[in-house]
């Protein structure tokens, strides 16, 4: 039985790369934020804090899902 790919790039370092769980809540927080200032709605805030936060824990090594 084959083994699943790994959801990681081939040259990735070991773990991927990412920020820890609590790294990764700042830079929420941050991107939360900055957009709440430049007056996105608060979902739409919201969704892209969290996509950015997701985007920092998995780490630059991570490929894409599509």
């Amino acid at each position: 039985m084959a083994s699943a790919p790994s959801p990681l790039l081939p040259d990735a370092p070991p773990g991927g790369g990412g920020m820890t769980a609590s790294e990764g809540a700042s830079v929420r927080d941050m991107v939360l934020k900055q957009e709440i200032e430049r007056g996105t709605p608060a979902p739409v805030a919201e969704a892209l804090a969290k996509a950015a936060e997701i985007r920092a824990e998995r780490g630059v090594w991570w490929r894409p899902d599509w």
